[in-house]
């Protein structure tokens, strides 16, 4: 099988998956953005309208189709921020736990 260029975003967060869920429960009424900034070894919770203002054009569209994609499968929208290597990634993992986790076709990048 053929590692891809961002594999290691992706298992970082995988192994965090469980915190990711706590934290969003945290503040589910809101449906947050979760991002998992791996420099800093923290999970933020922001507003979608907030982070979502802090992309390019291409990428609000390609966030606004995974978000609702997400809210329709009781899925929770996941960044990971690698700001040394400027990598910036998102993907759906469900709300509950089951070990998996889904890549979105794009890669959302910030402007």
């Amino acid at each position: 099988m053929k590692k891809q260029r961002n594999d290691d975003l992706v298992q970082a967060a995988f192994e965090i998956q469980d915190q990711i869920r706590r934290a969003y429960r945290l503040h589910r009424e809101h449906r947050p953005i979760m991002e998992f900034d791996l420099v800093e070894d923290r999970i933020y919770a922001y507003p979608y309208a907030g982070y979502r203002a802090t992309l390019s054009e291409r990428s609000k569209k390609l966030l606004d189709e995974e978000y609702r994609d997400a809210r329709a499968n009781h899925q929770i929208v996941v960044f990971v921020k690698d700001s040394g290597t400027r990598r910036l990634i998102s993907f759906s993992i469900n709300e509950q736990s089951e070990g998996k986790m889904r890549r979105s076709r794009p890669r959302v990048t910030r402007s």
